[in-house]
């Protein structure tokens, strides 16, 4: 019986696929291994950009910050090369050969060293080659897993990933190819701004009405119920900001707090009026004032002796703004 034939040219050439793939995820995973500081240093750096941070900087802060990050950068680059290896296709071959029962691509690569005079002995390492192909054909590249978790104990890529997110969502990523504004000296903004206002209104509890924020009422009129109350602040040098109303009793001025730059005014509305703000930011408010009009009890019809000889007195009650509770006479 003569000896059955080797089996012909490369036996992993039918795996050449899978074989690289597996040398493809393993990339991956070095590179992700040698070079993940350097990413999350991009995604942070990203999000600062994103979000305009050298706008908000001055003349001279954001090429000192610019240069300490190119510079980290570049460190953090070369220690990645010095830890990054390409992986060779025999590693891949082993890695792949790992994720299979038996290793079956060790076996086709293997050559027999007993027996290669024993037709017996070959025809039996020729079935268990043909065996070990059958299984090979069904392999598959693995996932890379590059395992990062035990080089990052701190979660940096994490936070650094999540800032990215953020950046996506709520920031302006296309602002990364625009150049940064030049920044404005301390206190521009303010002295463009100039003096400034803030007004709150607060109705009773009772009546159930919202808050107001007065800088973002539209037009003038303002109906408020009885009892409201309204608070004001004035940013800037005391009566910088001029201010008047005739809805208190009697007219109420600011007064000075936090040093003299801010100063509070606290009112309660008695009648309808008028409150006026000057300045740039200045505003008009016609008040008008609900009158809080008492409860109201009706008696629809004259009071029933029920069956167990109680006095029953049926009443309707109503109020502007809803009955809670009600209490009989002399009852608190």
């Amino acid at each position: 019986m003569p000896p059955p034939p080797p089996l012909p040219g490369d036996p992993l050439a039918p795996l050449a696929r899978p074989i690289a793939l597996t040398r493809a995820a393993m990339l991956a995973e070095r590179l992700l291994r040698a070079f993940w500081p350097l990413l999350s240093l991009a995604a942070v750096t990203f999000t600062l950009l994103a979000f305009r941070l050298p706008d908000h900087l001055g003349a001279g802060q954001w090429p000192v910050l610019a240069g300490a990050l190119g510079f980290l950068a570049v460190v953090l680059a070369a220690s990645g090369l010095r830890r990054f290896r390409i992986p060779s296709r025999a590693e891949a071959i082993a890695r792949l050969d790992a994720a299979l029962p038996g290793r079956p691509l060790a076996a086709l690569t293997d050559s027999l060293t007993l027996g290669e005079t024993d037709p017996a002995t070959r025809a039996l390492w020729a079935l268990h080659r043909g065996r070990m192909a059958e299984r090979a054909a069904g392999a598959r590249a693995p996932l890379p897993a590059p395992d990062l978790a035990p080089r990052d104990p701190y979660g940096l890529r994490i936070s650094a990933l999540t800032g990215v997110t953020v950046a996506l969502i709520f920031g302006a990523p296309l602002a990364i190819f625009t150049p940064p504004e030049h920044p404005r000296p301390p206190g521009a903004a303010e002295a463009a701004m100039g003096p400034a206002w803030e007004g709150w209104a607060e109705p009773p509890r009772y009546t159930g009405k919202p808050g107001l924020y007065l800088n973002g009422v539209e037009g003038e009129d303002l109906v408020l119920p009885e009892g409201t109350k309204l608070s004001f602040r004035f940013y800037g040098a005391p009566g910088s900001v001029p201010f008047s109303e005739t809805v208190s009793s009697p007219a109420a001025t600011p007064e000075k707090t936090e040093g003299g730059e801010v100063q509070s005014l606290d009112l309660m509305a008695r009648r309808s009026g008028v409150i006026e703000i000057g300045g740039r930011t200045g505003r008009v408010f016609r008040v008008t004032l609900l009158t809080d009009a008492g409860p109201e009890v009706a008696l629809p019809r004259l009071a029933e002796r029920r069956a167990d000889g109680k006095l029953a007195q049926p009443f309707q009650a109503r109020d502007d703004y809803g009955v809670v509770r009600g209490a009989g006479a002399g009852q608190p």
